[in-house]
């Protein structure tokens, strides 16, 4: 008798943390699908699935957990605010690519605009685009003054070249 008991207590435990992982495992696919939502309409700027972070941090949500209906609303829970991170993080990255898309005679100036675009809050990118137009329309009209005065230079020269020969 003791023997089954201690058998069918191991069974019971054995089923317990399957169930756990069952439950962890739903709310991970659940995340997953929406991360999958979100990326179908990104394109390039799409958002990498934190699969190790989500896990754990499904899991470390049922800790303390007795009963399965509590441990299926805690991942419930803490999915929902994984999925809601995501939906914010993912409509700013489409309103940096929008302010991008308003200076898309300079994207030449953002080769990185995938990681602009990812890590930049949008005030901070537009300051950003700011900046990097005005350091280029500042150094093309440096450049350009700089080959206005190469060219006078050498008119000089020239001028005085012509006066030297008449002399």
């Amino acid at each position: 008798t003791r023997r089954i008991r201690l058998e069918l207590e191991k069974l019971v435990g054995k089923r317990k943390d399957e169930r756990r992982i069952e439950i962890v495992q739903a709310g991970r696919t659940n995340v997953q699908d929406h991360y999958d939502q979100i990326n179908a309409s990104m394109g390039q700027h799409a958002i990498a699935f934190p699969a190790q972070a989500v896990t754990a941090e499904l899991g470390a949500s049922i800790k303390g957990k007795k009963s399965f209906t509590s441990m299926e609303d805690a991942v419930s829970t803490a999915a929902a605010n994984i999925k809601i991170a995501a939906s914010q993080l993912a409509e700013r990255i489409r309103v940096n690519v929008g302010i991008l898309n308003e200076h898309a005679l300079h994207a030449t100036l953002f080769a990185d605009r995938v990681q602009l675009c990812a890590t930049k809050a949008p005030d901070d990118l537009r300051n950003l685009v700011a900046a990097r137009i005005g350091g280029h329309q500042q150094a093309e009209q440096q450049r350009v003054e700089d080959e206005r005065a190469r060219i006078r230079k050498e008119e000089q020269e020239r001028a005085e070249g012509l006066q030297r020969e008449k002399d």
